[in-house]
């Protein structure tokens, strides 16, 4: 079944943030905490990925003139 299909099917969207079952004893405000926390993560790591890019292009040219 799709996403589409489920959401059709039960008339609406389903499900929160605060409704996903992590552990014993955490807090909905943990809960989200947690997410931006990720969130922020993905997006320092984001950020870096045009400098891996850009190594690994000057690398190659490197190599290239070095042959």
């Amino acid at each position: 079944m799709s996403l589409v299909t489920g959401i059709a099917a039960n008339g609406g969207f389903k499900g929160s943030l605060t409704g996903i079952s992590i552990g014993a004893g955490v807090t909905s405000t943990q809960k989200i905490w947690h997410s931006l926390q990720a969130f922020g993560d993905i997006a320092f790591a984001y950020s870096f990925s045009n400098i891996l890019i850009e190594i690994q292009v000057r690398k190659s040219l490197l190599r290239s003139d070095l042959l």
